[in-house]
């Protein structure tokens, strides 16, 4: 409260006593034979004279009365006053170099912020003894930065001082398990780390070494010379060579494992052929462009009338290409109405299952290529299945039974109606075989789409033994969809009745004529 007043005090221009502030911010005094104190210091003792007793104003001599002991100080009317010009001149000296500089000092512009005497005891220096020692304080002050983070220099540490700043990132290390020391918020001397404990990332001083610079980093021993680099394309080449003599080895077990069952060229000429031989045509995958339509219309013109008729097992179009439009159909069933022999036409998977709309596509296949045979003058019977008219079956005069079926393969729109349809299709092959007397028939002729295939498993898994128990040799006949060509093999293990063959593509070879005579074998496919 009394500093309070005193600096009211000064503040007053008009104040009486002899101290008053001026117009730089700092403090002077006049010379100190006006004696009149003001009523707004009263209580202050501005005499410095030693005192017997204590008054309210002794716990401010050390503030703003400063003694000196030197031998002078005896005089009892004489006082070591401070030089407030001379401190305030020091202060804008200080300033000014500071501005000439061209930089701007980080401590205050207040001359009182320096010499302050709340930091130094005046009860036993002289004036000069004062602004000596806070010149020598601020100097030491200003060897620190701002922020009292970082040392004027990192290499010239102070030595006395124990206690090392608290700066940001003065604890982090790159450790070989984690990145922070355990101590959160420790503040570590770095001379006094152990270096070896930790696995230095980058560092470009050595602190341990007055700052000077370190030496590069030694070469990694585990680096892979040339020696080892050869070794691994030695590996790399022997696990490459591994890699493609199994993809060899498993693309030829593949083909043997489809061909292990090929019947051998000597069982085809069992046949015997006589005047009752069965004769007919069978073509597939075609026609899919203008130019097979062409060449199909050739090859109708070409093909012997001796045979009993022509079966086109499916798929007139690809489907990825045309999108099933009506016209294919259309354009279709004007190439097949030009054969010379009757004609039954079987569906095949891109002729609606593949196609963008399964449902219309199926209806512009049945109106167009359904029942096909209807066309012709047929000089035999032909039987379809109610609900799936697709299929047909052919008891022909010379002793063959043949069924025509609605299997196909490629995408599945609705799971249950595939199992559904080959239901119908055993019971269509059950109730034919069935109802047609064993005596009429040597040999059973299959016609369908897709090759047999796990995807057919609940079909001909149900009529094999039905096969076997009728006692007659059959073959089943369908589109080329793997590029083998023609070939009789036997597509199941357990029935040495069974064979098959793949039927080439109409759009690059003329219809395969097949001729059923007798015996054990009496397939012939050319």
């Amino acid at each position: 409260a009394d500093a309070l007043k005193l600096l009211e005090a000064a503040e007053s221009t008009t104040s009486p006593y002899s101290i008053r502030k001026t117009l730089s911010g700092g403090f002077t005094m006049d010379p100190p034979n006006k004696k009149r104190t003001p009523a707004a210091l009263a209580g202050i003792d501005m005499t410095g004279k030693a005192k017997t007793s204590r008054s309210k104003a002794d716990r401010f001599d050390k503030r703003f009365s400063i003694m000196s002991d030197s031998d002078d100080a005896s005089d009892e009317g004489e006082q070591d006053l401070i030089d407030v010009h001379e401190m305030e001149s020091r202060a804008q000296a200080m300033r000014s170099k500071s501005y000439t500089d061209g930089t701007k000092t980080s401590t205050t512009g207040s001359w009182s912020s320096r010499y302050s005497l709340n930091q130094i005891s005046t009860s036993t220096l002289s004036a000069k003894q004062i602004l000596d020692n806070m010149d020598r304080k601020d100097k030491n002050r200003t060897k620190t930065s701002a922020r009292n983070m970082f040392r004027t220099s990192p290499h010239t540490p102070n030595t006395e001082q124990k206690a090392f700043p608290k700066v940001f990132g003065s604890n982090f290390t790159f450790n070989a398990k984690k990145f922070f020391s355990p101590k959160k918020g420790s503040t570590t001397d770095p001379r006094s780390v152990n270096l070896q404990a930790h696995k230095t990332v980058w560092m470009d001083v050595d602190i341990n070494n007055n700052g000077n610079s370190l030496p590069p980093p030694p070469v990694s021993t585990s680096h892979r010379g040339p020696k080892s680099l050869e070794e691994a394309r030695k590996r790399r080449r022997l696990c490459l060579a591994g890699i493609i003599i199994t993809i060899v080895v498993g693309i030829v077990a593949a083909v043997l494992g489809a061909h292990h069952n090929k019947l051998p060229s000597n069982n085809i000429a069992v046949a015997t052929i006589n005047d009752n031989a069965v004769r007919f045509y069978v073509t597939a995958n075609a026609p899919f462009d203008a130019s097979e339509e062409n060449k199909l219309s050739r090859d109708f013109r070409t093909i012997s009338t001796d045979a009993d008729f022509v079966v086109h097992l499916g798929n007139i179009q690809d489907s990825s290409v045309t999108l099933c439009p009506l016209s294919t159909y259309i354009a279709a069933r004007a190439i097949f109405e030009q054969s010379p022999l009757p004609m039954l036409v079987l569906p095949g998977p891109d002729d609606w299952n593949n196609c963008p709309d399964p449902v219309a596509a199926f209806e512009d296949w049945q109106q167009n290529l359904g029942q096909f045979e209807e066309k012709f003058n047929l000089p035999f019977v032909v039987k379809r299945q109610l609900g799936n008219e697709e299929n047909f079956s052919i008891l022909l005069d010379k002793g063959v039974l043949v069924l025509g079926l609605h299997l196909v393969s490629g995408k599945i729109h609705n799971r249950e109606e595939f199992r559904v349809r080959h239901e119908r299709n055993v019971r269509w092959v059950e109730e034919e075989l069935a109802k047609t007397n064993r005596g009429k028939y040597r040999a059973l002729v299959f016609l369908g789409n897709a090759k047999p295939s796990p995807m057919l498993d609940d079909f001909f898994g149900e009529i094999l033994d039905d096969v076997q128990s009728v006692g007659k040799p059959a073959i089943y006949l369908h589109s080329d969809e793997a590029g083998e060509g023609v070939q009789l093999y036997q597509p199941f293990r357990n029935s040495n009745l069974f064979q098959a063959t793949a039927i080439r593509d109409g759009g690059s070879s003329p219809p395969v004529r097949v001729v059923v005579g007798e015996g054990s074998n009496p397939f012939l496919v050319n």
